[in-house]
């Protein structure tokens, strides 16, 4: 039976990214370019046609990852049932 408790403590990089309050302006900066980045993507889908009336972009999308590539290399969905599925 074990009776000693070790405890293992974070390196010192991720204390201070992660712990550190000092951090705290770094990380609202990148929140704040995600959360740009997720809007203008997803703004632009909303304003091009192809996503929202006739849904060309989507089936695109859709048929490029179920397609199966030349034998030698790998289709972008390596699971035959999930390809299926899709």
């Amino acid at each position: 039976m074990l009776t000693h408790r070790r405890v293992i403590s974070d390196p010192a990089i991720a204390r201070f990214l992660f712990s550190d309050t000092r951090m705290a302006v770094g990380w609202l900066i990148v929140r704040l370019y995600v959360g740009y980045a997720w809007i203008d993507a997803g703004f632009h889908k909303i304003q091009d046609p192809a996503w929202v009336d006739t849904g060309l972009a989507l089936k695109g999308f859709w048929l490029n990852v179920t397609k199966i590539l030349v034998p030698p290399a790998k289709p972008s969905i390596t699971f035959d049932r999930y390809r299926s599925f899709l």
